[in-house]
């Protein structure tokens, strides 16, 4: 008797920080040192100001990390997950595809998302990726939702291996 194995493929994306987020931790940043400065110097608290300005400056750590988010893509026997990583520990699952059921799969192109009524959309790359894919799942339970993606080469033949076949001849061949 042969046994059954997974198969299992991730991909993690990193998402890479825009001029506006830069500028939002530049400014949490000098107010947490402002903060932290005023507690110490003026001793508003006493003592107890040393230990808030350390809880600042802790409170300032981790609104850094919540700027950092990265995406994680797993093929696992035909499903596609994907969750949100914010902070490199806190995960958020996003949505779980059943890719037997994929109805489109194309390179996107800004704007494809609003010309369907879709239960959910998620985009799980930059804004701005050049590289990024559309595919359209319609499960009876879940309704048609839509995923927006950067899948490298050895992502793409996993995803590839669990679409219908009508999809899967013309997968990722810009």
């Amino acid at each position: 008797m042969e046994a059954f194995q997974d198969v299992f493929f991730e991909q993690l994306i990193a998402v890479k920080r825009t001029g506006g987020d830069w500028f939002k931790l530049i400014g949490i940043w000098v107010l947490a040192i402002v903060l932290s400065l005023f507690f110490i110097f003026f001793a508003i608290l006493g003592a107890f100001g040393v230990i808030v300005a350390g809880g600042v400056m802790w409170g300032e750590d981790q609104l850094w990390l919540f700027f950092t988010v990265e995406y994680e893509y797993a093929v696992t026997n035909g499903d596609l997950d994907v969750a949100k990583i914010l902070g490199r520990s806190n995960r958020k699952f996003q949505l779980s595809m059943d890719l037997s059921k994929a109805d489109r799969l194309e390179k996107y192109k800004p704007g494809m998302e609003d010309h369907a009524t879709y239960k959910k959309i998620v985009r799980a790359c930059d804004k701005d990726a050049q590289d990024a894919y559309f595919l359209v799942v319609t499960e009876e339970a879940k309704g048609t939702r839509a995923l927006i993606f950067t899948p490298n080469k050895r992502l793409q033949q996993a995803i590839v291996k669990g679409l219908p076949k009508f999809l899967a001849i013309s997968a990722f061949k810009d």
